[in-house]
Formats: C-alpha cells, sequence, structure tokens
C-alpha cells in the first residue's frame, strides 16, 4: 500500500506550485487542485438536497436560491428550479465552474450550452466574490447555502461576506452551511500549528492551501454579530484532539478542548423579521 504524504509534504508541494504561473485550469486537470466534487451529479444532488430539506419548511412560494461558492460546476441551479425556485444566484471567487453542457444535460433536460441552461433556469453565475455579493439587491434572497466554503474565506474578509449575505437575505429568510474545520493536508489540525502573521502571509493565501482557522465558537459569534439568529448549530468532533494542545500555536490555546476537538460544523440561521 502506498504510504501517504506527511502534511508538511503536502503543505510544502502545494506552496511550491501555488508561486508558478500555471493556470488553475491546468491543475485542476492535473487534479493537484480541485474547487469540490460537484461535476458528481450524486454528490451534487446530496449536498443540494441535505441543504434544502433542513429549510424548505420555512421558504415561500417561487422562493429566490443563492448558493456560496458553487466550485467546479453549476447544477444547483438546475436543482433549485426543479423545486420551483424562481431565480438563483450562483456566487463564487472565480469562474471555477465546467462549461461542458454534456455534464448538465445529465439530469434529463437537454440544453444547448451553459447559458442556455443559466436562462431556462432563471439563473445567474457571478464570480467576483465579495464585489458579486453586493451587487444583489438587498432582501432578496429566501434560500442560501454554502458546503465547504466558508473556512476558505480569507480571515480578514468573513464577517464583511457574512454581511453580505445578512444584507441580501430576506427578512425571514433562512441559511444553511456546511463548514469544514480540519486543515486540508491531513484532515486535522496542522494548520493550527502556525503563528497568524506566518499562516495570513502570501505564502499560504492560494486557495486551495488557504483556510481561516476561525474555530466554530467564533463562526457563530460572527453570525450572531451580523444579526443573524441562529435555528441550528450541529457540531461534529473527534473523540480527541488529533494533535496535542501543546503543538498549537499559542494563539488557540485559548480554547476549550470541546471546541478545538470540533472539525466540522453545519450551521443553519434565520434573518429574524423585520421590526414592526
Amino acid at each position: 500500500m502506498r504510504q501517504k504524504l506527511p502534511w508538511w509534504a503536502k503543505l510544502g508541494a502545494k506552496v511550491a506550485i501555488a508561486q508558478f504561473p500555471i493556470s488553475m485550469d491546468n491543475l485542476f486537470k492535473a487534479r493537484i487542485f480541485r474547487h469540490g466534487d460537484m461535476q458528481n451529479t450524486d454528490y451534487a444532488k446530496g449536498v443540494f438536497y441535505r441543504h434544502y430539506e433542513a429549510v424548505k419548511a420555512k421558504l415561500p412560494v417561487g422562493f429566490v436560491t443563492l448558493e456560496l461558492g458553487p466550485g467546479d460546476s453549476l447544477y444547483s441551479a438546475i436543482l433549485a428550479a426543479k423545486e420551483q425556485s424562481s431565480q438563483t444566484y450562483l456566487v463564487d471567487a472565480g469562474a471555477f465552474a465546467t462549461m461542458d453542457i454534456q455534464l448538465y444535460n445529465r439530469f434529463g433536460q437537454q440544453f444547448e450550452t451553459v447559458s442556455e441552461m443559466l436562462q431556462v433556469t432563471n439563473a445567474t453565475y457571478l464570480t467576483d466574490g465579495l464585489k458579486s455579493l453586493q451587487q444583489i439587491p438587498p432582501n432578496t434572497v429566501d434560500f442560501i447555502f454554502s458546503n465547504a466554503v466558508l473556512e476558505h474565506v480569507q480571515r480578514r474578509e468573513f464577517e464583511t461576506i457574512i454581511q453580505a449575505l445578512y444584507h441580501a437575505q430576506t427578512f425571514g429568510g433562512v441559511s444553511s452551511h456546511q463548514i469544514d474545520l480540519r486543515d486540508h493536508l491531513a484532515r486535522s489540525l496542522n494548520s493550527l500549528r502556525f503563528s497568524p502573521q506566518v499562516w495570513e502571509s502570501r505564502f499560504f493565501s492560494h486557495p486551495n492551501i488557504y483556510t481561516n482557522r476561525l474555530r466554530a465558537s467564533e463562526i457563530v459569534e460572527i453570525f450572531q454579530r451580523v444579526g443573524y439568529r441562529v435555528i441550528q448549530n450541529t457540531p461534529y468532533q473527534w473523540d480527541t484532539l488529533p494533535l496535542a494542545k501543546a503543538k498549537l500555536h499559542t494563539a488557540f490555546h485559548q480554547f476549550s478542548d470541546d471546541d478545538l476537538r470540533t472539525h466540522s460544523l453545519w450551521l443553519v440561521v434565520e434573518k429574524p423579521l423585520e421590526a414592526a
């Protein structure tokens, strides 16, 4: 059996590759970097319906959808339209989604182009991150979801992104977010070994290296500070810490073992109804 690379070797390789002027498309083709697994139709359905089923009882007829970070496909436009969503926004930090129409036609309906698919499903693909979010009219989106996306948002922009989501969300609208709090090297806490100054430097800023390292308690606090009301806060935890606390940078010693053992978080929140 092939031995897996240690976390530090993976990190070194990713940092080295990120310094070369290689297009993201070529990195994806080489399977060095990936933006999720949303080109897998079964996986895409599973992601969409997990979030949709959690909130559908609160959605109005003809609800408006926003997926943050659709990644390598725009399947959610088709799935949302199937559930009678009247409009869908697909917002990402770059144009990462495939334009191979044959992949989208796997769902049964046949389109000639991706542009036609987006037009038929009344979906808009926006690829300028925070700027795109801020272009969405206020109080218009009923259903927002993201899956393994928020951990990749730059720490310095995280609260601003949540504020932009809150601004776009309707009063009484709901959001569902699955957040992976592990490092993306060995699915552990190795990224917490580094000081904030080192981790936030340009060497680790590549989107397929960087995670913001926010802990579950911090994320919940930010959502609440912005104005959201927490409906569901489901932490998933290791039985024991995968790394001794002494191996983490001192910046993380303030967190409880319970917080550090939380390796992923499913958060469902609501924008309260407008005050009378």
